[in-house]
């Protein structure tokens, strides 16, 4: 028998979920979400946790996003200094989330918006998911609207936050220099601003899961509730391929009426060398698959396909709400309508474990960004945890699909 998922009550619905593992061997979790409106009387916010090595919650951020409800996050490192020679600095780990109809970046270690202008190009659109290349130097936005945006992460002169303070021409304190703290503060933390590098427009219902290819930023994917998972350029916003998701025969229908059978490919993941593709796709009522697409090398004169589906695996009994993929390829954790949590094996394809977690559809999840003999997070029985989920049912979960310490 598997340990059963550790349980941690939270104060309000969780929208979005991320896991970082940073270079000193600590992990960083972060979550969000909140009660929408303040009628709702349950706030808006941003939780960023830190965990030693020896899974200690040591800090605690929660960062108040006022009427605006976060429902994505995403974390990862980047050099935001202006001209940082990147073999001297160790990188800033960077919350990215999607806040209504902005991107904010904050730091994972204070907690500051580090973005100049965090309202960005989707106004109206709605963000729904976010992302950020291995580099640290381009963010990515699904948004409700269908529309996938790319921005360059562009570093900003920093004053000296020990100098003095700088004055108008008249000396007064009227001119351009910052007089007040917080204009001293905004003018040190506003690190860096996101520069628009294209919009890719080719989905024709809202954006679900977005990501890059692992060791580019060229190559990125989109997965959404129009049936589609599409590879674009980031830089220029060229779609690349289309990869039209199954999810078998449409459910029977109640009553005699006809009712379309609408696909959602609720998230989509790269391999770890980006030569393969995993999508997880299922109708509003039915069964859920797990497709796997194969890359295929560029050839115009036989007009190939970009990718192949290799397999097409029914993973659940009812439609999936959300998915994330292992740091080292090896498993998929998959959330469904049905509060439930199931491990896949992506090298056979097989079911590993499945748990029954939340009262309410699984929101979000997120696997374990690194393998299991690296830096792992562990729970109270010492064992490793493999996927945190969460929902709209007030809860995160840390899963384990082991039933014994492992040593190494």
């Amino acid at each position: 028998m598997s340990s059963k998922p550790e349980i941690t009550k939270v104060a309000f619905p969780v929208f979005g979920i991320a896991w970082h593992t940073h270079i000193n061997g600590t992990s960083i979790l972060a979550h969000c979400g909140g009660g929408g409106s303040a009628r709702s009387g349950i706030g808006n916010s941003i939780v960023i946790t830190h965990y030693t090595p020896d899974s200690q919650a040591y800090m605690r951020l929660t960062i108040d996003t006022m009427d605006q409800i976060c429902v994505g996050v995403a974390i990862g490192a980047s050099f935001l200094g202006h001209n940082v020679d990147r073999n001297q600095f160790d990188p800033d780990v960077v919350v990215i989330a999607a806040v209504g109809n902005e991107i904010r970046l904050y730091s994972a270690f204070t907690g500051r918006l580090l973005s100049k202008e965090h309202t960005l190009e989707a106004e109206k659109a709605g963000v729904n998911c976010v992302a950020m290349s291995a580099d640290g130097t381009m963010v990515l936005c699904g948004c409700e609207s269908g529309r996938v945006l790319s921005y360059k992460l562009q570093g900003l002169p920093q004053p000296d936050p020990n100098g003095e303070e700088k004055k108008g021409e008249d000396g007064d304190g009227d001119g351009e220099g910052p007089n007040t703290q917080e204009e001293k503060e905004e003018e040190v933390y506003a690190v860096t601003e996101l520069i628009k590098l294209a919009e890719m427009v080719s989905h024709e219902k809202a954006v679900c899961c977005v990501c890059f290819r692992p060791g580019e930023v060229a190559s990125c994917i989109s997965s959404a509730k129009d049936g589609s998972c599409r590879e674009w350029d980031a830089r220029t916003g060229k779609m690349l391929a289309v990869m039209q998701c199954s999810a078998g025969p449409p459910p029977a229908q109640r009553g005699g009426r006809k009712i379309p059978h609408q696909i959602l490919v609720r998230g989509c993941a790269y391999s770890p060398g980006g030569d393969f593709v995993y999508t997880c796709a299922s109708g509003r009522r039915g069964k859920a698959f797990l497709g796997k697409w194969k890359r295929m090398k560029p050839d115009p004169a036989k007009k190939m396909p970009a990718f192949l589906p290799v397999e097409n695996c029914c993973v659940a009994e009812c439609p999936v709400s959300a998915m994330s993929m292992s740091g080292d390829g090896t498993m998929a954790a998959l959330g469904s309508v049905e509060g439930n949590i199931s491990f896949i094996g992506l090298e056979g394809m097989n079911l590993i474990r499945t748990f029954s977690v939340h009262d309410l559809p699984v929101t979000c999840i997120t696997a374990r960004p690194t393998p299991l003999n690296w830096a792992p997070l562990k729970n109270m029985k010492n064992l490793t945890i493999d996927a945190v989920s969460a929902s709209a049912d007030n809860k995160i979960a840390l899963i384990s699909t082991q039933s014994r310490r492992m040593t190494w």
